[in-house]
């Protein structure tokens, strides 16, 4: 990790970049049901998530995580 002072005097910390995607999403999409009882859950939905990257989904319970 580096640290960099920025023009106000704060002091930056920046992490390295993060060499490659450890997960990669594209075009996922997810729908529930029929007629008026339809729901799009996820359209189209792109993600990437790299080496070293955390990342955390959260929802209610029984959504569908």
């Amino acid at each position: 990790m580096s640290t960099g002072v920025m023009s106000n005097g704060v002091v930056a910390a920046q992490s390295p970049a993060p060499s490659a995607e450890a997960v990669r999403i594209r075009g996922v999409s997810k729908d529930f049901g029929h007629g008026k009882d339809h729901t799009v859950a996820l359209h189209d939905v792109d993600l990437d998530v790299a080496e070293r990257e955390f990342l955390c989904i959260v929802g209610a319970s029984g959504c569908g995580k």
